[in-house]
């Protein structure tokens, strides 16, 4: 009973991933993308909560990488929608957005919108394998 208890608290207090999140990583490792879990969050536009869900956020070849994971699709949709309302008058930085199933993905790269955004393909990819696992 001891041992139950003790469990609980640490997943409850570890803030645990999806196991969809859980999966995109470990594509994304799979595939070489030198990535990692932001000891500090950053404060920024792309960690806010959206649609009352906080993004668990990594560093992409040093770039901030936000994931977020909802309990359905249209929470996603909704929260994608949140953002876009909350940012229409700032002038943010370059950015991609990336949606899968329940998760939202910000990478903010910070390149000029005219060059190949660094990542890109192995982050869809990786977003690819994941929508062929659930299948």
């Amino acid at each position: 009973m001891r041992k139950w208890l003790i469990l609980c608290i640490f997943v409850l207090l570890g803030g645990c991933h999806s196991p969809q999140q859980s999966g995109f990583i470990k594509a994304l490792e799979e595939l070489q993308v030198p990535i990692k879990v932001m000891e500090e969050k950053e404060k920024s536009i792309f960690t806010q909560d959206l649609n009352g869900e906080k993004p668990k956020t990594y560093l992409l070849n040093d770039k901030l990488l936000s994931v977020y994971t909802f309990d359905q699709s249209k929470d996603r949709s909704k929260a994608r929608q949140q953002f876009y309302e909350k940012t229409a008058s700032q002038n943010v930085v370059s950015y991609e957005l990336y949606e899968q199933n329940t998760m939202l993905i910000f990478y903010v790269h910070e390149q000029n919108l005219n060059v190949t955004v660094p990542y890109d393909e192995q982050i869809r990819k990786a977003l690819t394998q994941l929508g062929e696992d659930e299948e």
